[in-house]
């Protein structure tokens, strides 16, 4: 799952990531894609497991996402993003 910080409404992200935390969800890959700083901490905060990764380190490539996906696949948290 990929989670953003402003979502344009009256909720944002950590209202998300509030309710990802209880529901049946709430061990699924969550990646945080928001340009906020603060904000993708905050979700951070409320889903520890979740990995930070700004959506402007995505390059657009579908193969490099692939390969962000294998990674996240094969190595979980651990995978360095940096």
């Amino acid at each position: 799952m990929s989670l953003d910080y402003n979502l344009g409404g009256q909720l944002d992200g950590a209202d998300v990531a509030e309710f990802l935390k209880y529901s049946r969800n709430k061990n699924v890959r969550v990646i945080i894609h928001s340009l906020n700083p603060r904000g993708a901490k905050k979700i951070s905060s409320i889903l520890p497991h979740a990995i930070i990764y700004p959506v402007s380190k995505i390059v657009r490539s579908n193969k490099v996402f692939k390969y962000i996906k294998s990674q996240i696949d094969e190595l979980g948290h651990a995978y360095e993003w940096t």
